[in-house]
């Protein structure tokens, strides 16, 4: 069995970067967290009902925080 050329082994691992990051995504699993899930949250104006900052909690951040005052809506 011969070893992968370096170009193949970086096209498996991107790809298997993709589908883990496709499959294993939190909106992928219909895990809900963001502020616009939350009944907390005053699309309106885009912010938290209790005040709390939620730059860090709306969809599309690059990562997830939890907010303590979450309550599915």
């Amino acid at each position: 069995m011969r070893a992968p050329s370096e170009s193949e082994s970086e096209s498996e691992s991107e790809s298997e970067s993709e589908s883990e990051s496709e499959s294993g995504s939190a909106s992928a699993s219909g895990f809900r967290f963001a502020c616009e899930d939350c009944a907390y949250f005053v699309e309106e104006q885009g912010a938290c009902a209790n005040g709390y900052p939620n730059h860090e909690h709306r969809r599309g951040a690059r990562t997830i925080v939890f907010c303590k005052e979450f309550e599915l809506a």
